[in-house]
């Protein structure tokens, strides 16, 4: 018997609204009823985050035995990790590039306060929880869950396109909601690509890890973006390829 449509929309969005619940008890359960002051940023999110990683976990991949890889080799083709990594950072360089170039929207006092948020902790705790936490989660809801469902009631294209903006719109603000659609198709592309969840996980935790040590070392800032012709240069190339990663991916993804 096929389901009601409305019936099909909420088995999207209900993974996502399950994440977020948790996310939010926990966090508040920390701070507001434990009183703990160091839960307070991304110490709590990382433990937030966890917990919601294991009920995700359990919910959707062992009791509805939903698959997260079409291999059964625990290891992840080193092609495919190269084109997960090079197509993530390049175009989240590119990305981050033309929106901070944007000045309305690097003004914004919403993108200001995400920053002190962001980077105002250890840069240990940055890299653990936004450089390996985070992507897993997100990877695990977006495109392990979200984007499959997706996958049983669409085609490649409308499950890419409304998975991206799914992930853009969590995001919150309008800085990173462009930023997050632009990412997000690339990872639910990879996805498609190689059906293996590890793989956009892989390039989720690259562009993290770069953004971090790029914000708090200036690894980027320091070399070959030390100069406004130097970002505009990086820029142009890395969105020319960001285009180019794109239609690799969406060939193979018609290949398959």
């Amino acid at each position: 018997m096929e389901q009601p449509r409305g019936f099909a929309v909420w088995e999207i969005i209900y993974p996502f609204f399950l994440f977020e619940a948790i996310v939010l008890i926990i966090q508040e359960a920390l701070v507001k009823i434990l009183r703990l002051s160091w839960a307070v940023g991304l110490t709590g999110q990382a433990i937030s985050t966890c917990v919601a990683i294991i009920v995700l976990w359990y919910r959707f991949i062992f009791k509805e035995k939903l698959t997260l890889t079409q291999k059964k080799s625990i290891f992840i083709r080193w092609k495919a990790a190269v084109m997960a990594i090079a197509a993530t950072v390049i175009s989240g360089v590119g990305w981050n590039l033309l929106i901070l170039s944007i000045h309305p929207l690097r003004s914004q006092e919403q993108f200001r306060t995400a920053n002190q948020y962001f980077y105002g902790s250890t840069l240990g705790m940055e890299l653990v929880t936004l450089g390996i936490i985070t992507p897993i989660a997100e990877e695990l809801l977006f495109r392990g869950i979200i984007y499959q469902r997706l996958r049983k009631i669409s085609g490649v294209f409308a499950s890419v396109m409304i998975s991206a903006v799914f992930f853009g719109v969590y995001h919150l603000n309008i800085t990173q909601i462009i930023y997050a659609c632009a990412i997000g198709i690339l990872l639910a592309l990879l996805m498609e690509a190689y059906g293996d969840v590890r793989i956009p996980m892989l390039g989720h935790m690259a562009i993290n890890i770069v953004v971090v040590l790029n914000g708090e070392l200036g690894i980027l800032d320091r070399t070959i973006l030390a100069t406004p012709l130097q970002k505009n240069a990086c820029m142009a190339i890395c969105l020319v390829l960001t285009v180019v990663f794109t239609g690799v991916l969406g060939k193979k993804c018609k290949e398959k």
